[in-house]
């Protein structure tokens, strides 16, 4: 049943009951009109930003052509995107340099190990870093947000995670609307849907009705849909007027016979729960989908990006081009002004002396027929008469207006080592001015680091989504009990089936609402221990981390940490290599340059480290635990050593301390893990193993009972003791050891007592 935009019910499609939403179509189409409105000026002024970027003259020539100087300079020198282009690449660094980019924690020891946790890290982080699109999302975002203020990224539909960015003029979002895609409650998109897109949805109609499309209205935009770029005068479309300009094919554009369907969207928060999502043609209303509660809450579908605090809202974020815009009018115009001095102060000058006559044909002024320059009649050089210039007044002009446009935009160019004078700086002064600039880059960089995370953790919900956890567990099966590797691209099963080589491979055909590269990266995940649930566990935690490493490697921190700690013993040269290695070559290939575990919770290092520790009880010293170790690691390295000596009833009493400060340690590890949440039954197997050792620590030790039997054998008077363990059966069997020398021999006859001779027989 289509929903009803005439009135201020909706139809839920799922339940077909009328429900009251808090907007109809035409409100929510008026919405999107307000938006755009309200952002008209705002567009315009980033078309003009746009502009400078695309490399528009300083001054119009049709202006100078009318005014008589068309011989001036008048070409643009790249003030603004120079500075961009050195802007932007921090902000890639960070996000490439990072060896994970998740990094997910189990709520406590009790769910996991930290390896399980790195498997999930490196299969998430491998999973986004692998999908083609993922370098050009990065750049688009970054230019989009360092340049303009802010961007969004949102997601359109509840089943992919490749996520999408719009810019400025595509995302359109209310007056004084925070910067926290938490706290927004509404916004809209600007689309253009292609038609075969479209006819792909609507393929099954009972299908996309079910989903919330008005299929009806699909098809009437279908046979009435417009050309892409029709709207030229539109001021939505300004800037998309600006980037065609930059791509050279303003005509072929306009007059382009590609036809969409011009949609708009309007994402609402519900008072009753939920988002709920709408689609119209922007250009008449007409509603094309709509689905109620499509989305729990708003960083589902959106996570912003805004590059300063500015006053605290998303459009209080005016950006470096906003910054630079005044500067780069300034700097472009000068720098064609002393052009034109220049080329002035070089010419010669000449003075008429004779008008020439009514209808007479005029002499040339100056004629050059090298090497000789001949004056025309009527013309006279004037000697000593010249265009003064000052050109080092000039170039101080130029570099002044450069530092500023630096400190505008908080970035520092490690070129520029001269004063305003043009002197050159102290080495104090760079050292000082670097300090700052590490401080506010630092600053910046982290910020937009907080946000990236805040992408990354819908990312990886999206990635472990319920549906695709089942779907992968479920071939996951299929591939254990058959044996075989399953296959998810069909041209690569084609290919091995046309070579006879498919006996080892079955091939699995992924749903559409189902990513391939999803499942892998899950696969993956369940091959190397992980359970379904302890995916989702990590999948919903946050992936957060501190970014203080590639921050540090920008600022040339970490090469003087480097060069002055690599020889110390008490550092940890290998994770300093990685770090060093992360800084020039990005986290991956810090990975895979250092086949090592790094991670100083390891299960590798922890376990060493628990051998460590029993030396120092062997020798008779307590050691205290830890609260970062990992518990059961330490217990199962204790375990493996004191196993075998329950295997003997009776303890030596050396053995008997080293296991009275060896089950004091244990117990406090027990005591640990049960506080960090481990459950009673995980260390059930543990603590039996302990009581036995304090059943065994009860008892009597090996000298203590050779004590205790040599005791009347050192009493005077008293004789040779008849060791009486092993009594014959017969008189013809082995007889009793009688012992004799003296209380030594009587201790070692009690310890190791002779074993009866098996009878011999015919």
């Amino acid at each position: 049943m289509p929903n009803d935009a005439s009135t201020a019910d909706i139809v839920d499609p799922q339940t077909g009951s009328v429900l009251p939403s808090v907007l109809t179509f035409e409100q929510a189409y008026q919405t999107y009109r307000n938006f755009t409105t309200d952002n008209r000026e705002r567009n315009n002024k980033n078309a003009a930003i746009a502009r400078k970027i695309n490399g528009e003259q300083p001054w119009n020539p049709r202006k100078l052509r009318a005014a008589g100087q068309s011989w001036r300079s008048n070409r643009p020198t790249g003030f603004m995107s120079s500075l961009l282009k050195r802007l932007t690449p921090p902000y890639r660094q960070v996000i490439d340099q990072l060896p994970l980019l998740t990094f997910s924690r189990f709520p406590n020891a009790a769910s996991g190990t930290e390896a399980l946790e790195d498997t999930f890290r490196k299969a998430i982080t491998d999973c986004i870093r692998k999908w083609p699109g993922w370098p050009d999302f990065l750049s688009q975002l970054i230019d989009e947000n360092i340049g303009y203020g802010y961007a969004a990224v949102g997601r359109e539909d509840e089943f992919s995670w490749r996520p999408r960015m719009y810019r400025s003029d595509e995302a359109l979002f209310y007056v004084g609307c925070p910067q926290e895609a938490a706290k927004v409650k509404i916004w809209a998109i600007k689309e253009d849907f292609f038609v075969d897109d479209i006819v792909e949805t609507i393929r099954d109609p009972e299908i996309a009705a079910l989903a919330g499309w008005q299929v009806d209205n699909l098809v009437k935009k279908l046979n009435t849909s417009s050309k892409q770029f029709d709207d030229k005068a539109n001021s939505e479309n300004v800037r998309v007027y600006e980037d065609l300009i930059r791509e050279n094919n303003l005509a072929s554009s306009f007059t382009s016979s590609i036809r969409v369907v011009k949609a708009g969207h309007i994402f609402a928060v519900n008072p009753s729960g939920g988002v709920d999502h709408y689609i119209f043609d922007r250009e008449d209303g007409v509603p094309l989908f709509f689905r109620r509660a499509r989305y729990d809450k708003m960083e589902q579908c959106l996570t912003l990006f805004s590059a300063e605090v500015g006053d605290r809202t998303l459009h209080g974020s005016k950006g470096a081009g906003r910054a630079l815009y005044n500067t780069h009018v300034s700097v472009e115009q000068a720098r064609n002004l002393i052009q034109d001095a220049l080329h002035l102060s070089g010419l010669l000058i000449l003075r008429r002396t004779t008008k020439a006559g009514s209808g007479s044909s005029q002499t040339p002024s100056l004629t050059v027929n090298h090497p000789f320059a001949i004056v025309g009649e009527g013309y006279e050089v004037l000697e000593k008469v010249s265009f003064q210039i000052d050109s080092e007044a000039f170039f101080a002009l130029d570099r002044h207006a450069t530092m500023q446009a630096e400190v505008a935009v908080g970035s520092f160019m490690p070129g520029q080592v001269l004063d305003q004078q043009g002197a050159r700086r102290t080495a104090s002064e760079v050292n000082y001015t670097a300090s700052i600039d590490a401080q506010i880059r630092a600053g910046m960089l982290s910020r937009f680091a907080d946000q990236m995370f805040a992408l990354i953790d819908q990312l990886q919900r999206r990635i472990c989504r319920p549906e695709i956890l089942q779907f992968a567990n479920e071939v996951f099966q299929n591939s254990r009990n058959s044996g075989l590797t399953p296959v998810f691209d069909f041209e690569a099963w084609a290919s091995l089936e046309a070579v006879g080589e498919s006996e080892a491979f079955f091939y699995v055909e992924v749903p559409r609402s189902i990513e391939s590269d999803a499942v892998e990266a899950i696969l993956r995940m369940l091959e190397n221990g992980l359970t379904v649930s302890q995916i989702a566990i990590l999948a919903n935690s946050s992936s957060r981390a501190n970014v203080e490493d590639a921050i540090a490697s920008q600022s040339g921190v970490l090469d003087m940490v480097v060069s002055r700690y690599s020889a110390d013993p008490t550092i940890d040269t290998v994770e300093l290599k990685r770090r060093d290695i992360a800084s020039k070559l990005g986290g991956s290939a810090a990975e895979r340059l250092l086949n090592v575990d790094l991670s100083p919770l390891s299960a590798l290092k922890q376990h060493r480290q628990q051998l460590i520790e029993m030396t120092t009880i062997l020798e008779g010293s307590a050691v205290p635990v830890d609260p970062t170790d990992e518990d059961m690691v330490h217990l199962g390295a204790m375990l493996s050593r004191l196993a075998p000596m329950l295997s003997s009833e009776i303890p030596l009493d050396s053995s008997s301390q080293f296991l009275a400060i060896a089950l004091e340690h244990a117990d406090a590890h027990v005591q640990s893990a049960t506080q960090k949440g481990v459950k009673p039954a995980a260390l059930a197997e543990i603590t039996s193993i302990l009581d036995e050792v304090r059943q065994m620590l009860q008892g009597p030790t090996t000298e203590g009972r050779a004590a205790t039997a040599a005791m009347p054998a050192m009493s005077p008077g008293v004789a040779p003791v008849t060791d009486i363990t092993q009594t014959p059966a017969s008189a013809s069997e082995t007889p009793p050891v009688t012992v004799a020398g003296g209380p030594q021999s009587t201790i070692d006859a009690v310890a190791s007592p002779p074993r009866p001779t098996p009878p011999t027989g015919g």
